[in-house]
């Protein structure tokens, strides 16, 4: 049996965009309903990118997005390497290893970019209506979810 990993927990409390609806403002009546399946990612490579060191775990979503994103639509964004995505990690914390959350990464990477890349645009998902999560997944490619991982639940 392997030894347990002690994996670094750096979500901080969730917050809304001021001003910005949840994806059923944008999409209820205007999108069609979502495929009951899709599955992306078959073969992609999501490395740790130091969230096994560091509180990261914000950051390495994003990497894992843009991976996801440029396998889905054959892209060729350029994905941040583990030490890339660490140290605009340390980059967004003024050098502390004190967690990030969603709404303020997303909120950055869409007016100032992550890793010499915006995106367009982003809008909270209402984790509670999983409609709304399908949607996201079908018509965006991905959803960053973040949750509160206690330290019992890391040898599971």
């Amino acid at each position: 049996m392997s030894e347990p990993v002690d994996f670094k927990l750096g979500k901080l409390a969730a917050t809304k965009p001021f001003g910005v609806g949840t994806m059923a403002t944008y999409s209820v009546g205007k999108l069609p309903a979502p495929p009951a399946r899709v599955h992306y990612g078959h073969g992609v490579d999501l490395p740790i990118d130091g969230n096994d060191q560091y509180g990261d775990c914000v950051m390495a979503g994003t990497a894992h997005m843009i991976a996801l994103w440029n396998h889905e639509v054959a892209e060729h964004l350029s994905v941040p390497t583990g030490q890339e995505v660490v140290e605009e990690y340390f980059k967004l914390t003024d050098g502390a290893d004190s967690g990030l959350n969603e709404n303020d990464v997303l909120h950055t990477w869409a007016k100032q970019g992550l890793f010499g890349q915006k995106i367009a645009a982003y809008v909270p998902v209402d984790t509670n209506n999983v409609l709304d999560l399908h949607a996201a997944v079908a018509f965006y490619g991905c959803s960053m979810l973040g949750i509160a991982v206690p330290e019992s639940a890391q040898e599971q």
